[in-house]
């Protein structure tokens, strides 16, 4: 009994012993070179730090950034194998070359964390500190414009704030007026796409920029009419009118880019095509305005004319199947259907033809996908064609015309196609930047995710995720957002803090994706200030 509990006291202190050689002795300490920078200049730190237990796992090694919290977030894996700085393999002498640049004055604090083999928990050597010397911040933000706002207005009113209220500060060369860390200017625009830039000349002979990308649209949309065209006659009380929209946009244009009415009644918008429907006519010569307005205010106006006859002699008439939509590629739930008549009498065993005149869908009866059918009216003077909807996506893009031989008038047919789900994702803009390591890009990354008929799809969830570089996305690795009405998302990524040429990879993708994610990749650089203290913009260190 007392062997057995002597053995397990001595087994406790040797557990306890081994423990505390691991924790205790198995790391050394960790050496930073240089130890300070001042605020806003970059400059490239070189860790080192000696492990000499052979339990240490050699992969596992990492330098950690200690936040106020507590809380540790990896700059990258010190190494041991002779390559990316390491002088010699395998002499126990882990190493790590990584970059710091920080805006404002503070005291950074790191320490090494690795694996032992065999246990569940790191271990972590004594923490290393690191100053960002300085009195006052630098760094600089614009608040206003927001970043891919449209106007109409030239010149703009671009203000932020910089972080030393000392600081000069330029837009896009111009003089910013200054009160404390606010600051304002007044910069022209021109027509479509403009970066503004904000430059701060801080006081200790640093940099900082901000960019963000505002559009001017002083350009009446550009509105037409598909159908009916101008000077139509018809027997009917009201029509349905469709067309296209056009503006000066990233991506297409919706019901959030432009509005569209047509003698009065609104229309709906989608995918650079609108309807309206219906709009009434009085007998006779009907002039209807058609005004499109684009978000930033400019308008235009086109003048439809239309005639409304009386009902007399032989004439077509829509019975049933108008203004249906549907998934693209689809068949229409209902056929179209039209019936000729000579006052009260039915026309039977009359040829009429039904006609495509928009999109690329098809119609039957018929072998193939025709375009183009002819039907015999039925005893009523009926006849109806199946129509499938063509692959562009829009209000009102499908159109169907239908007439017959020695009868008055035209019935006009008018679907809506609707997208299908997500298919595709692609780059937009925002890739193969460049930037201050450890700070956000100048512009966000942009993706477009369309169905398989490359239509732009709003209300998709899609997954911005850093694959490399150690940068982050409103402060981590991964994030979701949802694409709006143009079928964009967007996310800005912060740099890591290591330097290098397409350093820094972020995958974009959505649930159920079978095709490639889009990949975006960016550079980090490291802004230093040169022995005359005057600024050098992203150029790399010399590592000491």
């Amino acid at each position: 009994m007392r062997a057995s509990v002597l053995l397990r006291c001595i087994g406790f202190w040797i557990l306890l012993l081994t423990s505390g050689i691991v924790s205790s002795q198995t790391i050394g300490a960790l050496q930073v070179a240089p130890k300070s920078t001042p605020a806003g200049s970059g400059v490239s730190v070189f860790a080192v730090v000696q492990i000499t237990a052979p339990e240490v796992i050699p992969s596992s090694v990492n330098l950690q950034k200690i936040d106020a919290q507590g809380r540790a977030t990896i700059i990258g894996t010190l190494r041991d194998d002779g390559t990316e700085g390491d002088a010699t393999a395998n002499d126990r002498l882990f190493t790590l070359r990584f970059s710091v640049f920080e805006q404002n004055p503070l005291t950074l604090t790191y320490r090494v964390s690795a694996a032992v083999q065999g246990k569940v928990t790191r271990i972590f050597s004594a923490p290393a500190t690191f100053s960002v010397t300085g009195t006052v911040g630098t760094g600089i933000s614009i608040t206003q414009p927001a970043n891919l706002v449209f106007t109409n207005i030239s010149p703009i009113t671009v203000s932020g704030t910089a972080g030393d209220p000392g600081a000069t500060v330029r837009v896009n060369g111009i003089l910013a007026t200054k009160s404390g860390t606010t600051f304002q200017a007044s910069v022209p625009l021109q027509e479509g796409n403009n970066t503004l830039t904000a430059v701060a000349a801080n006081t200790n002979n640093t940099q900082s920029t901000a960019s963000v990308q505002v559009t001017l649209d002083t350009t009446p949309p550009r509105v037409t009419v598909d159908s009916p065209p101008s000077g139509f006659t018809t027997t009917d009380a009201s029509i349905t009118v469709t067309g296209m929209v056009n503006d000066i946009v990233v991506g297409t244009v919706n019901d959030k880019q432009a509005q569209v009415t047509v003698g009065g009644v609104a229309a709906q918008v989608s995918n650079r095509t609108y309807t309206a429907t219906p709009v009434p006519l009085q007998l006779g010569l009907n002039t209807i305005p058609v005004i499109a307005r684009d978000q930033t205010g400019n308008s235009a106006t086109l003048n439809l004319r239309i005639t409304r006859e009386a009902s007399t002699g032989s004439v077509i008439k829509i019975l049933s199947g108008n203004n249906q939509s549907g998934t693209i590629g689809s068949q229409l739930a209902a056929p179209l259907a039209v019936q000729l008549l000579d006052g009260t009498t039915p026309l039977a065993n009359t040829h009429v033809f039904f006609k495509i005149t928009e999109n690329d869908g098809f119609l039957q009866p018929g072998t193939g996908k025709p375009q183009l059918v002819t039907v015999l009216t039925d005893a009523q003077g009926k006849a109806q064609a199946n129509l499938t909807l063509g692959n562009r996506a829009g209000s009102g893009n499908n159109t169907v015309e239908a007439y017959a031989a020695n009868v008055k008038g035209t019935a006009i047919f008018t679907a809506s196609g609707k997208p299908k789900g997500a298919a595709n994702i692609s780059v937009d803009s925002g890739t193969n930047q460049f930037g201050a390591v450890n700070q956000a890009l100048p512009l966000p990354f942009v993706v477009v995710v369309t169905d398989q008929g490359f239509n732009r799809l709003n209300g998709v969830l899609v997954t911005f995720t850093v694959r490399q570089g150690n940068g982050s996305i409103n402060g981590a690795a991964s994030v979701q957002t949802i694409t709006d009405s143009d079928g964009r998302a967007l996310a800005t990524l912060k740099l890591g803090t290591q330097p290098g040429q397409d350093n820094n990879v972020v995958e974009v993708t959505f649930a159920g994706n079978t095709g490639l994610p889009a990949a975006f990749t960016s550079s980090g650089k490291v802004p230093i200030s040169n022995t005359a203290g005057s600024f050098i913009s992203f150029q790399t260190p010399r590592t000491p």
